[in-house]
């Protein structure tokens, strides 16, 4: 393992979400597959999810880079909401509102967490809270939010190989390639991913609340216009800017744009040869065409 590469940190523990993985953890590949449609959700479970990519002939351009780091390396790489191309993305109207007797009891809870002090101490300094005005602690507490939000570690997955938008924007005007993730092959990583919920308005975060439901919204909300994506997307709390391995079974396609010059499926290509060589799962490739009659994709396997 490259020791100067930034792994995630450890993941919070979720009781349910681990009960799930130790119930699968034992299920061939076919079982876990039917569990997953049957059992985690009650819509089907999708069976892969799809990361479309940039490809270029340049080995040494960071392109290439990111790409080996997929098909080579077997690690996603975390990145943060500032580096989105949409600055809405996980914005949230964050206010602070409340009755005074519930501030109250949010900011001793708070303390209590995360203080250490003794409960004088503590006492003295929930009194000190509650006579600061509430302008101030939204401000604060915006400026917690917006840093926090940055320091998320973020992975999205398209839910589409055919979407001719997705492959105009993401799959670089359709030159570039689209990877195939088989979720049952790695359900410790993969189950991670969350549906992203498409709205109009932005979620509320009530920090005199701070209930789980809104936390979830102001990172798994999005602007309606980008329902095309059908987005899941991984959240690593901490973890922006640093890897998140996978077991490399998990990778199991790969799909070549339309417009992918050979140059650049040589060099992916070369990537596979470099993956098989360390004795890796080998992948199998497909590549895009424009349909004959209509506006869409099909997909044909090279």
């Amino acid at each position: 393992m490259d020791t100067k590469v930034k792994f995630a940190p450890p993941r919070p523990s979720f009781p349910n979400f681990d009960q799930i993985v130790r119930d699968i953890s034992s299920l061939d590949y076919w079982r876990c597959r039917l569990f997953l449609a049957k059992k985690i959700t009650p819509e089907k479970y999708p069976h892969f999810q799809y990361k479309y990519k940039a490809l270029t002939s340049d080995q040494t351009d960071q392109r290439a880079k990111h790409l080996r780091d997929i098909l080579v390396e077997s690690r996603l790489w975390l990145s943060s909401p500032r580096d989105f191309n949409d600055p809405f993305d996980m914005t949230a109207r964050v206010i602070f509102e409340g009755s005074t007797q519930s501030l109250r009891k949010r900011f001793k809870q708070l303390i209590a967490d995360k203080s250490g002090k003794p409960r004088k101490e503590r006492r003295e300094l929930l009194d000190q809270f509650m006579k600061r005005p509430r302008s101030e602690w939204l401000q604060a507490i915006k400026q917690v939010h917006s840093e926090s939000h940055e320091r998320t570690g973020i992975v999205s997955f398209a839910g589409d190989p055919r979407n001719v938008l997705m492959w105009s924007h993401y799959g670089e005007h359709h030159s570039g390639i689209c990877v195939q993730f088989t979720i049952a092959k790695d359900p410790r990583t993969f189950l991670g991913a969350v549906p992203v919920e498409y709205v109009r308005d932005y979620p509320v975060f009530n920090w005199g609340e701070g209930t789980a439901s809104q936390i979830r919204a102001s990172l798994m909300n999005k602007f309606d216009a980008w329902h095309y994506e059908r987005e899941w997307r991984i959240v690593w709390p901490g973890g922006a800017h640093t890897y998140l391995p996978f077991d490399a079974a998990a990778l199991s396609g790969l799909i070549f744009g339309c417009r992918a010059s050979d140059s650049a499926i040589d060099l992916v290509r070369a990537m596979l040869d470099e993956r098989k060589a360390r004795g890796l799962p080998d992948v199998r490739t497909w590549r895009a065409a424009k349909h004959g009659s209509k506006y869409a994709l099909v997909i044909r396997r090279t």
